[in-house]
């Protein structure tokens, strides 16, 4: 019975220990993600995230479309930051609004994706 406990509780710590070192590496890569995104030299867009809507939606989509990008917090409103180049801006484009209408709910309106630099 002593064995037992001992094994549980080894066990235990062994996979504590494991989902920490997980997640330490998981926010060290999240670390370099972000400080490349906003390095001065880095072409990104900007896009609001409307209200009411998950950023994880969009960030995932546009994952799956090999972009990169962070959700910042900018005094309550929800921005992607998205790493691409010039010309990949209507592909980018096109990805948001095809997640957005994935993703919408009755009372949001499907609408066209403006990014911040547009007027």
């Amino acid at each position: 019975m002593i064995i037992l406990v001992a094994m549980l509780t080894v066990a235990f710590f062994i996979i504590v220990t494991g989902v920490m070192l997980g997640l330490r590496t998981w926010v060290r890569e999240e670390a370099k993600v972000e400080e490349r995104l906003l390095a001065p030299d880095t072409h990104t867009l900007s896009y609001e995230v409307p209200n009411g809507q998950d950023p994880t939606m969009f960030r995932a989509a546009l994952a799956e479309a090999h972009f990169t990008s962070i959700s910042l917090d900018d005094a309550g409103t929800e921005q992607l930051t998205i790493a691409c180049e010039e010309q990949d801006r209507s592909q980018v484009r096109d990805v948001l609004e095809h997640a957005h209408a994935a993703g919408a709910r009755p009372e949001h309106s499907v609408r066209r994706v403006r990014f911040s630099d547009e007027a």
